[in-house]
């Protein structure tokens, strides 16, 4: 089901017209998502959000920005020699290589080094611009840079849409933007290049959001060559906003969050025993789907799995999850 067709069933059940007062449909478009945020905020419904994808080291590089997608890494391999590249703490991984350019070779491990606003640094210190692919993105940037010199500098430029702009003309020597934001959500894809606008891209904001996430993570060794490495990942939760989005939950299931949405609003209107009604529909679908991606051996973090027919008898079951 899309986004409109769990909104124009919420407008039945609740005796509301088919094109409504806006405010009820941010209401219910809001329900829904908190509802899908619950789901697979659970452990139990990991396996939804699992996604692959696969990036190149570069030499003499020590650290590299996933997909502002990419939620938490699960695996991470070397598929083309068959190495498996193993996780190691930000705290292990300083103590061992206090200098990365110091380390080179060929990396068994990746360190997680947490979110941040700007994929990498730029190449050298250099004037930065920001572009968009829209004519439509008019909106204010924020920013702070980190000079050559060591100095910090914060600011604000107006996007010109697909003209690039330069954050400020005087600065002509940032080796590292540190953070940078939009007033309002992009209405385009957002470039952030450096020494002009067709300068190489560091950074980016997608389409609907106002600033970047980017998942960092260094390899050790450095790697001395370029190796295409395999990632196995966990991607984030991703709200439904237009109309034909659709909820990752399998087609079977997408009933739930109708269920959760009339739960959450007959709770709103303090309307008990509705309420009671819509939470046993939502709980009974929550059990389904659990059983349902058991069913398939999805991986379910922290739990084991018995099977084969159980030793205690008739009354206890011969399959669970603990």
């Amino acid at each position: 089901m899309t986004l409109a067709q769990h909104l124009a069933e919420l407008y039945r059940e609740f005796k509301q017209d088919p094109s409504p007062d806006p405010q009820v449909v941010v209401r219910f478009t809001s329900h829904l998502n908190k509802i899908q945020r619950k789901l697979l905020t659970d452990p139990s419904f990991s396996a939804l959000l699992r996604q692959q994808m696969t990036f190149n080291s570069t030499a003499d590089r020590d650290y590299y920005s996933l997909p502002p997608s990419i939620h938490r890494i699960i695996t991470m391999r070397d598929i083309a020699n068959q190495r498996p590249i193993r996780f190691m703490s930000e705290s292990e991984y300083r103590q061992l290589c206090p200098d990365p350019s110091a380390e080179s070779g060929t990396p068994d491990w990746y360190v997680p080094l947490g979110y941040y606003s700007v994929a990498r640094r730029p190449s050298a210190a250099v004037e930065v611009f920001i572009k968009s692919d829209s004519a439509s993105d008019t909106q204010t940037v924020y920013w702070e840079v980190v000079l050559a010199t060591g100095a910090t500098r914060i600011g604000s430029t107006t996007l010109t849409g697909t003209t690039a702009v330069s954050l400020d003309t005087t600065l002509t020597n940032i080796s590292e933007v540190q953070d940078l934001y939009l007033s309002s959500a992009a209405v385009g894809t957002i470039s952030v290049t450096e020494t002009s606008g067709a300068g190489t891209q560091f950074s980016g904001i997608n389409i609907g959001q106002t600033r970047g996430r980017f998942w960092r993570v260094a390899l050790f060794p450095t790697p001395a060559a370029t190796v295409t490495y395999t990632v196995d990942a966990e991607r984030d939760i991703t709200d439904l906003h237009q109309g034909q989005d659709e909820s990752v939950l399998p087609k079977r299931f997408h009933d739930i969050l109708t269920d959760g949405a009339e739960m959450l609003e007959h709770k709103l209107k303090k309307d008990r025993e509705s309420f009671l009604i819509a939470r046993a529909e939502y709980q009974d679908g929550r059990k389904a789907l659990r059983a349902y991606l058991a069913g398939t051996n999805a991986i379910i973090p922290g739990g084991t799995k018995r099977i084969g027919w159980s030793p205690l008898g008739a009354n206890f079951p011969a399959e669970r999850w603990y």
